[in-house]
């Protein structure tokens, strides 16, 4: 009989302190929820650099600030850039570079000059460009070895095509100005073989 009140002793000994253990936790997550709760958020974070990492410590972007403004950078898994995005002055751009680094896309943004988009083949010569020009926008498409090849440009009077031999001369051109077209073929010298309408 001693043996069992000994025993019944101990179980409710054991269970004031497992109340008393509750008791405190309780009072620690409402302290703590009450101290989340008047703290206010962080409205402001200063920083000159931003670096983002993977799980292993290796880079994996990076947002910081430069001369002329700020860059943000993408990095693959081998530690190379993949996007760059820049904004700044006089230029803001954004470049997609392949898994060696080299940029194959790039769009910009320059100061008194407009816009420019880029495409560039894995040799990094530019296949495909599209730009503000003095006389409107402009479109060209370039061969393997960077020429431009085929040439298209809206003005105030009209839209214009053009292919143009491994010189740059136009040998095919099409223009319609004032609602009027006008075809014409010439030769590498730029004289006219054939015109319509005939003027």
């Amino acid at each position: 009989m001693d043996h069992l009140l000994s025993r019944l002793d101990a179980l409710e000994r054991a269970n004031r302190r497992w109340r008393r253990a509750c008791f405190a936790l309780v009072l620690c997550v409402a302290a703590w929820i009450a101290m989340g709760a008047v703290q206010s958020p962080v409205e402001e974070l200063v920083a000159r650099r931003f670096v983002l990492q993977d799980r292993l410590g290796q880079t994996r972007g990076t947002w910081e600030v430069t001369t002329d403004g700020s860059r943000l950078s993408l990095f693959t898994a081998a530690g190379s850039p993949a996007f760059v995005l820049v904004g700044g002055r006089p230029v803001s751009g954004l470049e997609v570079r392949d898994g060696s680094g080299t940029t194959r896309v790039e769009l910009a943004f320059r100061d008194g000059v407009g816009t420019g988009l880029w495409l560039r083949d894995a040799r990094r010569r530019i296949r495909f460009e599209m730009f503000e020009a003095a006389a409107g926008p402009m479109m060209a498409l370039r061969d393997a070895w960077s020429r431009k090849r085929l040439a298209m440009i809206v003005t105030e009077a009209g839209p214009g095509i053009s292919l143009l031999d491994s010189l740059g001369k136009s040998l095919l051109g099409l223009v319609v100005a004032s609602d009027s077209p006008t075809i014409g073929l010439n030769d590498g010298l730029g004289h006219i073989l054939w015109m319509a309408p005939n003027r």
